[in-house]
């Protein structure tokens, strides 16, 4: 067995990576992880690369299988079309037409020549094309399964990856826990490689599944009834097989699970369980009482002996204390349909969210919501009501195909069935209060799963004679397909190396604040490197923002300068951050860059004014670019421009005391503006610092 697993080297490459997966790409926003991201990319982009060089020489053909699973590659490929038209450049009527707050975002950007006649559909054409070529990774990998996977001893060697990821990750976190290493468990939570602990626990899920699936195919059909010294010899045999050692990874993950004390988590795990074993007893030809008794022992070791120990008690605490008012979630899910009521057709952009639910977040918290924490929602505000039906197609599809592959005699075609139901359900539950398939590491997982059942549905008892295929027809096809692949792996690139750029240059900038011992030399090598990120990711605004920092540290340190220096130096940093808003116009960051550089040229112009009033507009509830407003806008207060500008940085004011009154007032303080707001501002908002009651 262990030959015929070498033998193929490519579906060798691809189990590696599926254990790869939640092992680096499992904390979604940690630092490095588009690093992780773009060699995954790479890593899967070359196997099929590979496999298009040994098409186009005859040495492989597409399997049954893939050629049977078109509905699945037809919906991805809409799906990966759509978000390409997102991207695309169009007369900003068009745009007006189809999405009113899209076009009104664009015309946010101060066009000192003229109006904008083009724009996209995305609000954020950077995150938009970040999201597109994560998409496109995940085609490759449940290409690379419909592809590589040619045989049914190959689906239990990848739920077998499966499993081993899960369990790696799972060991490795509980080790952390039981160590105290808060790398792998803060505040007694755990989260293993994971950022976040509602991935791990959705992973898990996947993986156990997996090995559910495993231990199903490798269950009798039942038999005789056998007498007492034979079902004694049946569970010695039990106890000493590999099945026995299977059985202890799953108990190992289940216990990670309950560790992670994540509510929506274990409920999507127990009941996903529980409701795909019911379906694959009404569904499975060879019914057994051995899936019974595997199910009720997964649910008694699992919930009552294992959870006892580990603390699921805790868990159902969590559950019982869960208090939407303390959550905010209510209030965030309210706030997210107001902006899918903006943006229903055609949505935002892919992966721009965070962007825009700045302009529909209240009062209730001071955080950035970056995520919906519904993936429902989510993919609605995003990709609109006709962008959205694509991937929703592809999940009901495929959940149909895993209750067609349960139908099958095949044990392993069954075992992956069982697979895809199991985590189809944690999925769809788990969806509705977190943003699971935002991570690469899940979503990598639950498209594997998937192509996993389209193979164990659509892959024949017996393999068909190979069909022929004329050689330059091969070629074309590797040809077309291997430069389209280049353009995907050069464009990941791209993005991996600017984005490595400009973190590093944040940490810098982290490291010599407040210090003035930098070397000039490196401050512009520094510097270099940015307008380096800068021509390589070209529309991504926070480059273009990183290196008005830089500029700004380095003036900074080689004062004093040149009073015509220091005024190109300015006008440059003005025309980088004015390139950032045109780039994104929802990035606060830039136009309170603008604002700040205004006030230090001492030039109050329009320019200036129109900083000012996007802050307010764009991000009414964001403590930090609220705080930054009003900062500068209580330091130049005697030369603002005027009445609209004043009511600007008091309605920052405000909105500061409300959320974080101690660090707003200190700023007040600070900047001997105390009279001017107890005079300007309502005394219930004031109390505190002026000495109301």
């Amino acid at each position: 067995m262990q030959a015929k697993l070498l033998s193929d080297k490519l579906l060798l490459a691809l189990l590696a990576l599926v254990v790869w997966l939640p092992l680096t790409v499992g904390a979604d926003r940690a630092e490095g992880i588009v690093f992780f991201y773009g060699l995954t990319a790479l890593w899967a982009g070359l196997i099929l690369l590979v496999w298009l060089v040994q098409y186009a020489r005859g040495q492989r053909r597409v399997p049954p299988a893939a050629r049977r699973a078109w509905p699945a590659l037809l919906l991805l490929a809409c799906w990966v079309v759509y978000i390409l038209l997102q991207l695309v450049p169009i007369p900003l009527e068009w745009v007006a037409a189809l999405s009113p707050k899209a076009a009104w975002v664009h015309q946010l950007t101060y066009h000192p020549g003229g109006d904008r006649a083009w724009a996209t559909l995305s609000v954020n054409p950077f995150r938009t094309l970040v999201g597109l070529h994560r998409t496109l990774t995940y085609v490759l990998l449940f290409l690379l399964v419909l592809l590589l996977v040619r045989r049914f001893t190959h689906l239990r060697w990848l739920l077998g990856a499966l499993v081993l990821g899960g369990t790696l990750t799972a060991a490795i976190g509980l080790t952390g826990y039981l160590l105290g290493w808060k790398s792998m468990a803060d505040g007694g939570v755990l989260h293993a490689t994971f950022g976040n602990r509602n991935h791990l626990a959705d992973f898990l899920t996947m993986s156990i599944a997996a090995g559910l699936g495993l231990l199903l195919a490798q269950l009798g059909s039942g038999g005789e009834p056998l007498g007492r010294k034979e079902r004694l010899r049946q569970v010695l045999d039990w106890v000493l097989s590999p099945k026995m050692r299977l059985r202890g990874y799953l108990l190992l993950m289940a216990s990670a699970i309950i560790l992670t004390r994540s509510r929506m988590g274990n409920v999507a795990f127990f009941t996903s369980m529980l409701v795909a074993g019911g379906i694959g007893l009404l569904l499975m030809r060879q019914r057994s009482r051995g899936m019974v008794v595997l199910l009720a022992s997964l649910v008694v070791i699992d919930i009552l002996i294992v959870g006892s120990l580990i603390g699921l008690d805790r868990v159902v605490e969590r559950l019982e204390k869960t208090s939407l008012a303390t959550q905010h979630r209510d209030e965030v899910f309210l706030d997210t349909l107001t902006y899918l009521e903006d943006f229903r057709l055609v949505g935002s952009g892919l992966h721009t969210y965070r962007d825009v639910f700045q302009l529909y977040k209240g009062d209730y918290s001071p955080q950035t919501w970056a995520r919906a924490h519904n993936d429902y929602l989510q993919f609605l505000a995003e990709a609109g009501t006709v962008g959205a039906l694509l991937p929703g197609l592809f999940a009901a599809v495929t959940f149909g195909v895993g209750l067609r592959a349960l139908r099958r005699r095949i044990p392993w075609a069954v075992g992956a069935g069982f697979a895809v139901l199991m985590s189809s359900i944690a999925l769809f539950i788990h969806s509705w209060v977190e943003f699971n398939l935002q991570s690469i590491a899940n979503a990598s997982a639950y498209i594997i799963v998937a192509g996993m059942g389209w193979v164990a549905c659509c892959l024949p008892v017996e393999e068909p004679p190979p069909r022929r295929t004329q050689r330059r027809r091969r070629r074309l096809v590797a040809i077309v397909g291997g430069l389209l692949l280049l353009v995907h792996l050069v464009g990941v690139g791209r993005i991996v190396v600017a984005d490595r750029i400009t973190s590093h240059n944040k940490a810098l900038l982290a490291h010599w604040k407040g210090r003035g011992d930098v070397a000039p030399q490196r401050m512009a090598d520094a510097l270099d490197r940015q307008l380096l990120a800068i021509r390589l990711t070209p529309a991504n605004a926070e480059a273009f923002v990183v290196a008005v920092r830089l500029m700004s540290k380095r003036t900074a340190l080689e004062e004093p300068l040149a009073a015509e220096v220091r005024h190109r130096r300015y006008d440059r940093m003005v025309a980088l951050a004015l390139e950032a808003t045109q780039r994104n116009p929802l990035k606060a960051r830039a136009w309170l860059a603008i604002a700040y550089l205004r006030h230090f040229q001492q030039r109050y112009d329009v320019l200036f004014s129109v900083a000012l009033r996007r802050v307010s507009e764009i991000a009414p509830w964001e403590f930090d670019p609220q705080y930054d407003l009003a900062r500068v806008g209580l330091a130049a207060w005697e030369r603002l421009p005027g009445l609209a500008e004043q009511r600007v940085t008091l309605r920052a004011v405000q909105h500061g005391l409300t959320q974080r009154p101690k660090e707003m007032a200190r700023l007040i303080e600070l900047l001997g503006r105390k009279q001017l707001v107890c005079r300007a501002l309502r005394q219930e908002v004031v109390a505190g610092l002026c000495g109301h009651k």
